[in-house]
């Protein structure tokens, strides 16, 4: 691939192409978001309509197609590119714990203990490190003084945000090198990420 700079004549007869205007998606940007929209959409629409048995037959094929093992290394490949960007100072363990204090506010830590999957013992650990390092707060609950509750501090809300910003950055610069048909690919694998990651009922 020849890579043009802004003082290089372009090929003859090749036309340059035009940078998209201040605060647009340029056009890969914009073709992503289009599959993605329409993955979304198609993937609501065929849960909404019952499958015919061709068509749970192929789906049924597709499945045994998919190679788990790799599936899960990929994931956990990404994952681990992601902490590595990060950059917080911080253990994975007790990252996830403050994101999720950021995202569900202030809980006790039995709650918090639920929604991390993890015992008391490992989380008075973690809690402790974050509170050590002044990202949270640990208070008495108003309505019972013997429950602890904690909550993520101004500190700990700008360490989240540089590391999510350091992450979307890396992502960012990687989908911008993939092909047309890349990026269309990714978007359309997004929606069925995300079911991946939610919990059986």
């Amino acid at each position: 691939m020849l890579l043009l700079g802004p003082g290089t004549q372009h090929r003859q007869g090749v036309p340059a192409r035009r940078p998209a205007p201040a605060g647009q998606p340029g056009r890969r940007g914009s073709r992503a978001a289009a599959a993605k929209k329409y993955a979304t959409r198609t993937i609501a629409f065929r849960k909404s309509c019952p499958a015919t048995e061709e068509e749970a037959e192929l789906t049924a094929a597709a499945k045994t197609q998919i190679d788990a093992p790799t599936l899960r290394l990929t994931i956990a490949r990404l994952a681990r590119r992601l902490r590595q960007a990060a950059d917080s100072g911080t253990t994975p363990s007790q990252l996830s714990a403050l994101a999720t204090l950021d995202r569900l506010g202030p809980l006790s830590l039995g709650d918090l203990a639920a929604a991390e999957r993890v015992g008391p013992s490992t989380l008075t650990r973690i809690v402790a490190a974050l509170e050590e390092q002044g990202l949270l707060e640990r208070t008495a609950d108003s309505s019972d003084r013997r429950v602890s509750v904690v909550r993520v501090t101004s500190a700990g809300a700008r360490l989240l945000t540089a590391a999510r910003d350091r992450g979307t950055e890396l992502l960012a610069r990687r989908v911008a090198a993939l092909d047309d048909h890349q990026a269309t690919a990714l978007a359309t694998a997004l929606p069925v990420l995300e079911l991946l990651i939610e919990d059986a009922e």
